[in-house]
């Protein structure tokens, strides 16, 4: 897969037309999944929009029709952060486009733990997790202040996903740290994706499920691209994968203590 740390700006088309090279560069790497940041298509809405109403904008509906046609032609799996409307008069969420390498829209993970900012003014909040498929590895997602909640994390290890895809729009470099700790102590890979403009303070990259850094982008404000791989076989995972998790699995659910008090 290919962890990329693009810039995300208040200009849609801009945001697209960037997205879209970087799909290009990508194929060109060999990678199967693209991850992107948080509100890399729409920008960020507190920040950088001026209202709400800017995310049902035609820009940001054309813009996910021509990643999802790049993505067609380029056969990469795609998942992009966008803001985007539901019913109204419900708010819009936050949000995280997954589309497949035939260019179909597969599904829509909403961000489900919200900041104070978030439900009081700006988004309604997502209700569940979606999981997808991606060559043999079971993926869901999470976003920005999500992180907080160990509660996500959890049931992705309870619902058997390998990968966590996170995206941030954040300059907090704590994220990182709280990321390794999530994906240490559930067993996952974790892929850490923020905008090139926080490259100094947070670096994009791939989590092992071992809770260690595997690959990290470079710490500067530029977009930049990263290739990595995720291997159930390797050795520098076999303890994580084959003994602590499904040991922890076993001792969370206490069962093993009954027979030995």
């Amino acid at each position: 897969m290919a962890i990329v740390q693009s810039h995300a700006t208040a200009d849609i088309k801009g945001n697209c037309r960037h997205i879209c090279e970087l799909m290009t560069q990508d194929r060109d790497v060999g990678a199967g999944l693209i991850h992107l940041p948080e509100a890399a298509l729409s920008g960020y809405v507190k920040s950088q929009s001026p209202n709400r109403g800017s995310v049902a904008s035609n820009e940001v509906k054309d813009g996910r029709i021509n990643i999802r046609e790049t993505a067609r032609q380029l056969e990469i799996w795609t998942v992009v952060g966008r803001n985007h409307r539901i019913a109204r008069p419900n708010r819009p969420r936050n949000s995280l486009f997954v589309i497949s390498d035939k260019g179909k829209l597969i599904t829509s993970y909403d961000k489900r733990y919200c900041s104070h900012s978030d439900i009081t003014d700006w988004y309604s909040a997502g209700h569940h997790a979606n999981i997808f498929s991606v060559d043999g590895f079971r993926i869901d997602c999470a976003l920005c202040i999500e992180i907080q909640f160990f509660e996500v994390f959890r049931q992705h290890e309870q619902l058997d996903v390998d990968c966590v895809v996170f995206s941030a729009f954040c300059d907090d470099p704590m994220f990182w740290t709280q990321a390794q700790g999530d994906a240490g102590t559930n067993n996952l890979w974790g892929s850490v994706t923020t905008p090139a403009q926080f490259g100094t303070a947070v670096q994009s990259g791939l989590i092992g499920p071992h809770g260690y850094g595997l690959a990290r982008c470079e710490a500067k404000m530029t977009a930049q691209l990263l290739r990595v791989e995720l291997d159930k076989k390797s050795p520098d995972l076999h303890v994580a994968l084959t003994k602590a998790r499904p040991w922890r699995c076993k001792a969370r659910s206490r069962d093993i203590y009954k027979t030995n008090p």
